[in-house]
């Protein structure tokens, strides 16, 4: 028998191999342009299919939302990064599904989204539709922007003005604001009825409009004069009210500036001093006792503007200690984009240079980055920083056996989580050989990050203090993560480059060693490159083809249905053909080959080139003919072979046999009628089940069946059938009889077992082949396959020697099978290659590279196949991407809403749609000039620095807000990044570009309304106050020197009204330092701030109030001395809200609420009670109909905002349930400082 050699084998499939990695070397740089672009981008690039399944997000994207790739992709939208209910109560998830629906109409939208971590964001989406070829929506890509700053200082404006417009409304003081022309913009509620008249008859109008003529005059040339001169002004008037009531008046007023800084108006307060006047003129003569009283006074305020300082001082402090936190963290973000920036070499002593960094900033004695080995068992320091005159222990480097020398501490870090030992002195015995080792190293405070890749420890980051003890806080401990974190991706980033570049090099030489002809022709058909194998094919040099285009060699009969095929790729109709076409060789003769092309695109879609890959198939042709004249000769020897032919029908189980199925089972044929049980009752047992699994699975999937197996005949010899049938399905989907044929193949296996021992010299070879290898008789069934060959489709080595070459054959590729098969058989080759499909075991299907030789008998005739299969589907796959790849790109630039340019040498060489709305340009005039000419001139020195930096090979990832002029002269506010890529395998630069104008415009709107605000809270807290203490002096002093009796009144109603109008200015002031958040929170006595509180309600002139308390034990929560504000409102609204005898309840208990400890404190009164309708917006300051303020002030207002600044919640409920005119209950929960007693488990109550 002559066999193949092996080293023709091995040979064939590294040519094999080699080829199917050349094919998509070429593209690389069409898809690490795509890749670039993707990854460059600042702003988010989402894919995901019609089931609303994200199929892709970019870098960008992920860190922007903060979910790693794999928890993301493959989940839906709505629960993920789409809410769905939006904070307003929108309907979120229906919003997506109908741009799922109707994309078209959708091409931009706005939505809330929310981060991994809870965080609300808002992001502005592009939206564009992948449709496959039959115009089905397949995907819909989305590109969006982070407009969070700009929706949220559009909400801070909104928010500002309408506190703005609430506090002007509140204040009891007529306030007024003109413009630079005396007309009239604004006023308050005050104002207008001081004047009489609405403010829709006011805002508009001149003073003229308001006033009568004569004072009109008056105020209007005071009005002009502080125009002319910018300032304050102040003076008195008397005027009339809209009642006819004389009053004496102060006007106090001051200029505003406008966005250009010129005058844009006034603002201006008209302060009742009638009842002021009236008593200064009857206070006279106790003026030196008043002097004394102010004086003292004074003094008052001296002390208090002394602890004020004391307060600025520990306000400093906190300060500085912040700054430092800041500057903390500024390193570690320019540690993490050095890193991002690195260039491969640089990598070891950058990591050596930020260990020094971090070391010399966090003021430790050691840092130094560990990596684990053998399952964590040990540890080996490979960077480490030691501050100067610290001595270094490398005993305790170079993979240390962890457990014993850190046991406790190791389980800590195994944990995957931070160790951090503040005082080596004070762990605990457990720890006892960990202290140990850290003592003989001198180190008295320790903090150990775990580096985590993939879920899995691969290391450690050290901090050592060894001179002093160093605590770190919560907050630096966080910080630290991240630093491990950045060590963890640069080390990560170092192994990927480093696998990178050996992958690089096993590629480089592919193109010249395929085996096959690879050609690759310009737009116009020109040959610009070919291989070594594509001039062996036609006999050309390279130079020769260069000069010729494809139609030159194409056989003239070919041309026409060839430039079809080149005019459909040209228009973008297909992106690759296969064509079986004649070429025509330089010495004259024809030969036939497959040619698959496919073309390589610019960037705006039009033909660059073609690749082709051409493979010789003339020696196939010629055998299709042989083959043809092989099948009949097979149809004639099965006419006379001894075949048996059995008939089962399923439904009656009748079994009909032929007399060659009877004698090859041992029995005369009709001595009885067979049936499936007595069928399977004659195969041995050991292939019993097999057989009975084969015939049951062709029943249930209508599969065809063929395969050996043992029989025993009735003489108790024993025999081999080759059994091969198929199932016929009825009408109803249901199998209803299989036919098959049987032939005893007992002599054949006799004769593959004499073969056993000749095949065994074989067998290491075979099994250890780096491709699949088979033996195929030849009628196609698997004689032997390798473990390989199994692994490429699927089966198991048992079941491959059932099955045939066509039975895992796909369909459309058996004619080629089948007609290499004959030019073999006719020994017209030696040894053929054809690509082909496999369909695996799990129905998927895989291309493989299939070598075939045969293996014939001493006599030279054929035995069996030898077939060599190289997996080829990672190339096919590479293929499809590049498609996608190139799909992505296009869709990219057409659908993102962020300016991209890529620019040489100061010339742009693309722009998209996007850059030439924001620009005013079109495509085609920015094609033709620079980058640079449209930046503002005052930013083109800044752009060009980065530029000149990113020329010289300096990754940088700073962005820059630069203003750029439009076309039509006007002018708008980008924030802009770039990157270096390559680009058509040249150095190039890309820029990505977002539109910020409106989000700089809303800042500004935000700046200015902030200021006017600031403005007001001044003047009511500085200049108003101060009146309104000189006032209370006035009236106290009046109040002690006067005879009043009988009229006390005509000062207590006044005195009442100032110190209204002093707390609603305290009031103001402090939610304003709350909403600053400048009231730190620890831990305060509840249960005395309750006590005083009642004290000081226990007398109230003219009313009968009795205040009962019932406090529990354990008084203290996390609050600040501003909680006796809340309980101070609660009681006094109880009081001023009632008639009569009033009747104020306060009791407290702990509580447990969602297993955290609470106090629930119950303020109840017999009043009048609350309406329901009115519950539901007590607490609100602005009427959520209308945005204006309510008349309920600012007190409950302010109780809310403190009482959810502590953590806490408040709620108001009927005293007596159902029944709100029985009283009402004010019930506050708080939360217990950590050394407050334990509460009742059974007194838990939602809030």
């Amino acid at each position: 028998m002559t066999i193949a050699p092996a080293y023709i084998v091995i040979n064939g499939s590294r040519g094999m191999i080699n080829q199917q990695r050349d094919r998509a070397g070429d593209r690389a740089h069409e898809e690490r342009i795509c890749r670039e672009i993707v990854e460059s981008v600042n702003c988010i690039i989402l894919r995901w299919d019609t089931s609303l399944m994200v199929t892709f997000i970019n870098d960008y994207g992920q860190r922007f939302f903060g979910y790693p790739r794999d928890e993301i992709v493959g989940k839906s939208l709505i629960g993920t990064i789409v809410p769905a209910t939006g904070t307003a109560g929108g309907d979120l998830a229906a919003m997506i599904r109908e741009i799922d629906r109707h994309p078209e109409q959708y091409t931009t939208s706005e939505n809330e989204s929310v981060r991994r971590d809870g965080t609300r964001v808002w992001v502005s989406w592009t939206n564009r539709a992948v449709r496959d070829r039959a115009g089905n929506v397949v995907e819909i890509v989305s590109v969006g922007n982070d407009v969070t700053r700009r929706k949220r200082a559009e909400d801070e404006l909104e928010r500002q003005l309408r506190i703005t417009r609430t506090l002007l409304d509140t204040i009891p003081i007529p306030v007024f604001y003109k413009d630079a022309n005396g007309i009239y913009t604004g006023c308050n509620r005050a104002f207008a009825a001081f004047v009489g008249k609405p403010k829709e008859e006011i805002i508009g109008r001149t003073v003229y409009g308001v006033a009568p003529r004569d004072l009109a005059d008056v105020y209007h040339k005071a009005d002009m004069e502080l125009i002319r001169h910018p300032g304050t002004q102040v003076y008195e008037a008397s005027v009339v009210s809209a009642d006819g009531t004389p009053h004496e008046v102060v006007f106090n007023k001051a200029t505003f500036l406008d966005e250009h800084g010129m005058v844009g108006g006034l603002i201006g307060t008209i302060t009742d001093v009638t009842e002021r006047n009236a008593m200064w003129r009857e206070l006279v003569s106790a003026r030196v006792e008043l002097e004394r009283r102010v004086q003292e006074r004074t003094k008052e305020l001296k002390e208090a503007n002394q602890s004020l300082r004391h307060e600025i001082l520990e306000h400093r402090r906190d300060e500085e200690a912040l700054k430092k936190r800041a500057e903390f963290e500024k390193l570690i973000t320019s540690l993490s984009s050095r890193f991002i920036n690195l260039a491969p070499g640089e990598m070891e002593s950058e990591l050596s240079s930020a260990l020094k960094k971090i070391g010399e900033f966090a003021g430790v004695d050691r840092c130094y980055i560990g990596l684990v080995y053998d399952h964590v068992e040990k540890l080996d320091i490979v960077y480490e920083w030691v501050a100067p005159g610290v001595r270094r222990y490398p005993q305790f480097y170079g993979q240390i056996p962890v457990d014993e020398f850190y046991p406790w501490s190791a389980g800590i870090v195994r944990r995957l989580e931070v160790l951090h030992i503040p005082d080596t002195d004070a762990l605990p015995p457990e720890a006892g050989k960990d202290k140990e080792t850290l003592q003989a190293q001198q180190i008295k405070s320790i903090v150990v990050v775990p580096m985590v890749y993939k879920k899995a420890l691969i290391g450690i980051v050290g901090f050592d203090s060894v001179r002093e003890k160093k605590p770190w806080s919560d907050d630096d401990i966080k910080l630290l993560r991240i630093v491990g974190e950045i060590f963890t991706s640069a080390l990560e980033r170092k192994w990927i480059e480093e696998a990178l570049r050996e992958s690089e090099e096993r590629f480089r030489a592919v193109f010249d060693r395929a085996a096959l002809g690879i050609a690759m022709a310009d737009a116009q058909g020109y040959l610009v490159n070919s291989n070594p194998a594509y001039q062996a094919m036609l006999g050309y040099t390279g130079e020769e083809l260069r000069q010729k285009r494809i139609y030159d060699v194409t056989w003239p009969e070919d041309v026409k249905r060839n430039m079809e095929l080149e005019r459909q790729l040209k228009d973008g109709k297909v992106d690759k053909y296969r064509f079986q076409k004649r070429y025509v060789r330089k010495d004259g003769r024809v030969i036939w080959a497959n040619a698959n092309v496919s073309a390589i695109r610019n960037p705006d879609g039009s033909l660059k080139y073609n690749l082709g890959v051409v493979e010789d198939i003339t020696d196939r042709k010629r055998a299709e003919e042989a083959l043809r004249e092989s099948e009949a000769n097979l149809a004639l020897a099965q006419q006379i072979a001894h075949i048996g032919i059995w008939n089962w029908d399923i439904e009656t189980g009748v079994l009909h046999w032929t007399d060659e199925v009877y004698k090859i089972f041992g029995y005369a044929p009709g001595t009885f009628t067979p049936d499936y049980e007595s069928f399977l009752a004659a195969i041995v047992p050991e292939d019993r089940d097999r057989v009975d699994r084969a015939v049951c699975l062709s029943v249930r999937e209508g599969s065809h069946i063929k395969m050996d197996f043992r029989i025993l005949r009735p003489d108790g010899e024993q025999r081999y059938v080759n059994c091969e049938g198929g199932t016929i399905i009825g009408p109803g989907g249901t199998a209803v009889r299989m036919l098959g044929v049987c032939f005893d193949i007992t002599e054949r296996k006799q004769a593959e077992e004499a073969l056993r021992e000749s095949e065994e010299r074989f067998r290491a070879t075979f099994e250890q082949a780096a491709v699949g290898i088979a033996h195929v008789s030849l009628d196609g069934h698997y004689i032997r396959v390798n473990e390989k060959y199994c692994d490429i489709v699927g089966y198991s080595c048992d079941e491959m020697v059932l099955r045939t070459y066509q039975d895992i054959t796909y369909q459309e590729d058996l004619k080629a099978d089948e007609a290499l098969v004959r030019e073999l058989l006719e020994g017209k080759k030696a040894t053929g290659t054809i690509e082909k499909r496999y369909i695996r075991k799990d129905g998927s299907l895989i291309w493989v590279n299939l070598t075939v030789s045969i293996a014939r008998t001493p006599d030279g005739a054929p035995e069996y196949f030898i077939a060599v299969a190289a997996d080829m589907t990672k190339r096919r796959q590479a293929e499809e991407a590049l498609r996608e790849s190139e799909e992505k790109f296009r869709t990219l630039a057409e659908s993102s809403s962020a300016a991209i340019t890529i620019f040489r040498d100061n010339e742009n060489i693309f722009v998209n749609r996007a850059a030439a709305e924001i620009t005013g340009y079109s495509i085609e005039e920015l094609m033709t000039i620079g980058p640079i000419m449209t930046i503002a001139p005052g930013y083109r020195a800044q752009a060009m620095k980065i530029i000149e930096m990113l020329d010289r090979g300096e990754r940088t990832r700073e962005r820059l807000e630069l203003e750029i002029l439009r076309k039509d002269g006007s002018t708008r506010w980008i924030d802009i990044s770039a990157a270096p890529i390559s680009y058509h395998g040249k150095n190039a630069l890309i820029s990505i570009a977002l539109d910020v104008t409106e989000r700089k415009q809303a800042e500004e709107a935000l700046k200015e309304a902030k200021a006017r605000a600031e403005l007001y809270l001044d003047l009511m807290g500085h200049d108003i106050s101060n009146m309104n203490q000189a006032m209370m002096g006035y009236l106290e002093m009046a109040q002690e020197l006067l005879d009043l009796k009988g009229h006390e009144e005509l000062i207590e109603r006044p005195l009442e009204i100032i110190r209204h109008s002093s707390r609603l200015i305290a009031s103001v002031k402090k939610l304003e330092l709350i909403q600053a958040g400048k009231y730190p929170i620890g831990t305060v006595n509840m249960c005395q701030m309750l006590k005083e509180v009642a004290g000081a309600y226990a007398v109230v002139p003219g009313r009968e109030v009795n205040i009962r308390l019932s406090l529990a034990e354990g008084c203290q929560v996390a609050a600040n001395d501003l909680l006796k504000d809340v309980f101070d409102n609660l009681v006094d609204n109880a009081i001023r809200h009632s008639a009569g005898p009033v009747t104020v309840d306060i009791s407290t208990e702990p509580v447990l609420e969602d297993g955290e400890k609470y106090y629930r404190i119950s303020v109840s009164d017999n009043g009048p009670g609350i309406p329901d309708d009115l519950k539901r917006k007590i607490f609100l300051f602005i009427d959520a109909a209308t945005g204006s303020p309510g008349r309920r002030g600012l007190g409950l207002y302010m109780v809310k905002l403190l009482v959810e600044s502590y953590r806490g919640r408040v709620r108001v409920e009927d005293r007596v349930p159902g029944d709100h005119r029985q009283g009402s209950r004010f019930v506050v929960l708080l939360p217990a400082a950590e050394d407050a007693k334990g509460p009742r488990e059974e007194s838990k109550t939602p809030l």
